[in-house]
């Protein structure tokens, strides 16, 4: 019966320092998460707590890992050096700490340059990690040779261990290293001069940094952004991410100033002094008085060291970041001013070109008409094709002046939606015709007969998508689809799309084509012509519309541009059409003759329209 009792008072206490370790544990994951959110004081505060706890448990050496990790990141090397110089003796072998110990080793090496030394200490925890299940660790020494690669400039095996690295991270959710591997792989492209790759990497980082709340990444991230933007020459983009730079940096040194990361270092100091007075008891029995007084004026200097160049960079950091503020102002007002002459220069001789072109057009339509001889007529038709181009390319420049300078207004004037798009394939049609592509027309019957809106937008970007369709597309079918998503009470969400059945565009290329002057290739100029402005025009009507353009596509399937737009509906709507639904308005050269004419509606003249080159 005694033995009974005894069996169950040793589950009690195994099960009393189980429960504390578990507690420890939780301790020292909240003081890792509030390490890396920059939350140091409170930090500080779990971890004093941990090791108080902890001082007569096997956890001991873990919580004074983690204030080694806390001095890291901190960038108090110095600090860093001496605690995991004191625990290593404390680490058991071949364990999952002593491990962790060679990573942060590792972590502190690559901080002090010293990269035979990080690389060395490397190889040991990666000899270790092979006997052990923590595939934490095995990220974590993963992530920090890739670092590694990063700080010597080994490009290809840094982008390499990056890419590999990240999907271990988030695995393990280790989200503030995936963060940080993400801005890695970001700096290797760029100093690759991959600038898409980095931007797009940049992004990424932005976002599990502004997710979990890890500043200093998102405050690397966006210095790194601004760099990526003048590189590819957009100097507005440059200055404002410099801008949001400043503003977090500015919101960061005002949460976390002197004052408090001096509240901060004086709590550390008040910590190390109480552990150097316990140590100094045990050492007065041993006559060792003069080595604790030696490691006690040691570390207060050290510490006074640090707070006098801390103070000190800061100072110097404060003064350079007033003169670069004001000369990243002075330059942000110079482009600003060199925009406006730009807009203004190209809106006055977009103007005065377009008159002398529109002489132009009239005088040779003019002239075909008085039916000329066929040497004539010829060269007649090729000036008249050109003049209608200069004008598209002239309309072209003026519109996307407009949409730069946020000049482009909307208009809500009611109108007829079928009517706008059946004139607006019809207008087209002799153009597909040219290319042996037939158009087809699905127009939903469930869409009111008048929306309000504005029509010469709507018309704007259908014709534009058309006319690429067109364009790429030979031997083939285009369809040009409007449906009713829903409609609520007095407005209505319609969804158009463009698909074309063409060469199709590859999906590295799908983003760069919404951009200003792009094309999927330097060939698609010379094959085709334009200038590249069309889809960068759609994309910003769109947007101006509160929309959004989305793009499925690939090689050699077609493509399928499509938008969803939100409609007023007009207090009163009636059916002004009496015609069916027209699936089909234009058809092959090879095809009959017979062509689809559709009534026209004396309530709306709808403008001729080019398609923009």
């Amino acid at each position: 019966m005694g033995g009974l009792c005894l069996a169950q008072s040793d589950d009690d206490v195994s099960l009393s320092i189980n429960s504390q370790q578990i507690a420890i544990e939780a301790m020292l994951e909240k003081a890792r998460l509030a390490l890396q959110k920059t939350d140091y004081e409170k930090a500080q505060d779990i971890v004093s707590s941990a090791i108080e706890i902890a001082k007569d448990s096997s956890l001991f050496a873990s919580t004074q890992l983690v204030q080694a990790e806390y001095f890291l990141i901190c960038n108090q090397l110095a600090l860093a050096e001496l605690k995991l110089s004191d625990i290593e003796q404390l680490i058991p072998e071949k364990s999952d700490s002593q491990i962790r110990l060679y990573l942060l080793k590792s972590n502190l090496f690559i901080k002090n340059k010293k990269f035979v030394d990080a690389d060395q200490t490397l190889n040991s925890a990666k000899i270790l990690i092979q006997n052990s299940s923590n595939q934490e660790l095995r990220a974590l020494q993963l992530f920090l040779r890739a670092q590694l690669n990063l700080e010597t400039k080994n490009l290809y095996e840094t982008v390499n261990g990056f890419r590999n690295v990240i999907p271990l991270l988030q695995k393990q959710q280790l989200h503030f290293y995936e963060s940080q591997a993400t801005l890695g792989l970001a700096k290797a492209y760029f100093e690759k001069q991959e600038l898409d790759e980095a931007n797009a990497a940049t992004n990424e980082a932005l976002r599990i940094s502004k997710n979990y709340g890890f500043i200093t990444t998102e405050l690397e991230t966006y210095s790194l952004k601004s760099s990526i933007a003048r590189a590819q020459g957009d100097y507005q983009k440059g200055l404002e991410y410099m801008d949001r730079y400043i503003e977090l940096k500015e919101s960061i040194d005002k949460n976390g100033d002197s004052g408090n990361a001096l509240a901060i270092r004086n709590k550390e100091n008040e910590n190390l002094k109480v552990e150097l007075a316990k140590k100094q008891k045990d050492l007065d029995r041993h006559d060792y008085t003069n080595i604790l007084f030696f490691v006690l004026l040691t570390l207060l200097s050290l510490l006074t060291m640090s707070l006098f160049k801390n103070n000190k960079f800061r100072l110097r950091a404060n003064k350079t970041l007033v003169v670069k503020n004001k000369s990243l102002i002075e330059e942000r007002d110079r482009a600003q001013d060199a925009a406006k002459i730009k807009a203004d220069f190209l809106s006055t001789i977009t103007h005065e070109l377009r008159t002398p072109m529109y002489a132009v057009t009239g005088l040779t339509h003019l002239l075909l008409e008085n039916t000329p001889r066929s040497d004539q007529k010829e060269h007649l038709e090729t000036l008249q094709s050109s003049g209608e181009y200069l004008l598209s390319l002239i309309d072209n420049i003026l519109n996307f002046n407009k949409l730069e300078a946020n000049k482009v207004e909307l208009e809500s004037i009611p109108f007829s939606l079928k009517k706008r798009i059946q004139d607006l394939t019809t207008s087209l049609e002799s153009q597909s015709r040219d290319r042996n592509n037939q158009l087809q027309l699905e127009f939903d019957d469930a869409i009111p007969s008048r929306i309000n809106g504005d029509p010469v937008k709507i018309t704007q970007i259908l014709i534009n998508l058309i006319g690429n369709a067109i364009k790429f597309t030979q031997n083939g079918n285009i369809w040009i689809r409007a449906n009713r998503v829903k409609q609520v009470d007095d407005r209505c969400l319609i969804r158009f799309e463009v698909e074309d059945n063409g060469k199709g565009i590859s999906e590295e290329k799908q983003v760069a084509i919404f951009e200003n002057f792009a094309q999927e290739e330097s060939s698609t100029t010379r094959e085709y012509g334009g200038t590249g402005l069309g889809l960068a025009i759609v994309k910003n009507l769109v947007e101006l519309m509160q929309s959004d353009i989305k793009l499925d596509s690939k090689l050699g399937r077609g493509s399928i541009f499509s938008f969803d737009i939100w409609f007023d509906l007009p207090d009163s709507n009636k059916f002004y059409d009496d015609y069916q639904p027209v699936k089909s308005i234009s058809k092959p050269k090879n095809t009959s003759d017979k062509e689809v004419v559709f009534p026209s509606e004396p309530s709306e003249i709808v403008a001729p329209v080019r398609p923009l080159p």
